[in-house]
This record gives C-alpha cells, structure tokens and sequence, in this order.
C-alpha cells in the first residue's frame, strides 16, 4: 500500500509537467539476472515501469518502479525512485548529466518484511552513435537514511550501461545492464540485464 501510495503521488506530481513538457517517453522492460544474499547468488527475473518527461531548459526527470523476484527463495524485491536530472554539458555527441533524487527499496520475505530509503546522486554521460542510436553510462550512490529496525546502514554504489535504438519516431529498443560495484547489503546486486520497450510522446 505504502509503495502503490508512492507511486501515485509521484505520477500527478510529474504528470503536471508532461503537459507543459515538450517530449517524454515510457519504457516497458523486462528484467533477469543475479541478486545475492548474504553472499548465497541467486535468479531474479521482473519488470521495470520508467517515465522520462523533459522539462525546462536542460531539466529532466525520471521516475522508476521495478520489481524482482528470486527463483531460489521466496522474496521479492520492489525499488521505487524518482530523480531530478540537470544536462550540464552537451558538445558534439557527448553530454553530461547530474541527478538528485530518492529511492526506497523493500523486500518481502519469509522472515519479514525489510525496507529501507535513500537520498540517491547520478553521474550519467551520454554518447551520440549516430541519429537512432545512443549509448550511456550512470553511476547512482543511494545514501541510505534509514533502514529496518535491527540493521546497519550502508550506502551502495552501482554501475549501469544503456543501448538506446530508435525503431522510428515513437518507438525505441532499450537494453541496460546494471550491478552494484561497492557497498556491503544483504541484498546485493550482482548483475541485471534490462530489454524493453519505449514509447515517445
């Protein structure tokens, strides 16, 4: 309920923009790869939901709710976030981004619930192929400001690279691949591949 809330408010708050915004696009993908726990790796499979709305001058934003699954053990993981983004830099085909933003995570599993929320940075540059394709690599650090009674906190860093390829004017191929690269969690993202779906409006 908590999360679903989330996302709602989330969704008036930026739809608000996308009137007055001059592009946007949806993505619909599907996600597969490895999480672990306490060091144990195991399956995960789910979907990913991302908007992307521009808004004024070189001001973005991005808002994200996936889900995971695990096929070993029963849990399931739901990451929801939503991040401000300012293109700093832009010459030729290469650009540079900056986000701000906040994040919550939580895990349903059979020994309880787990949540915790954090303050999340983007570094995110950009590379221009040519006029369908595009390349990008993010690097997101999640300050975690609270955590599930019981736990530390530890902040996560993770890496991720993205294949953008415009089918034609409203639809584009997307494939990702993201992993955590520092930070000592109970979960831990040991590698995801993303393949989806985007749509321009």
């Amino acid at each position: 309920m908590k999360h679903t809330l989330i996302l709602a408010l989330c969704i008036m708050f930026l739809g608000h923009s996308a009137f007055s915004s001059d592009n946007g696009k949806l993505a619909f993908s599907y996600q597969t790869g490895e999480y672990s726990v306490l060091g144990v790796d195991g399956d995960v499979d789910g979907g990913l939901l991302e908007l992307d709305l521009s808004l004024l001058h070189t001001f973005s934003a991005n808002l994200s709710f996936g889900q995971l699954d695990a096929d070993d053990v029963d849990a399931e993981l739901t990451d929801i976030r939503a991040t401000l983004r300012n293109k700093f830099f832009e010459k030729d085909q290469i650009s540079l981004t900056a986000g701000l933003g906040y994040g919550d995570q939580s895990y349903e599993t059979l020994l309880g619930d787990l949540d915790g929320s954090a303050v999340l940075t983007e570094l995110i540059a950009g590379f221009s192929v040519n006029e369908k394709a595009s390349f990008a690599v993010a690097v997101t650090h999640a300050f975690v400001t609270s955590v599930t009674d019981g736990f530390s906190k530890e902040d996560i860093t993770e890496l991720e690279a993205t294949f953008d390829y415009s089918i034609n004017e409203s639809i584009s191929g997307i494939l990702s691949y993201r992993s955590q690269i520092s930070g000592d969690a109970i979960f831990e993202n040991e590698g995801v591949f993303t393949l989806g779906i985007g749509v321009n409006f």
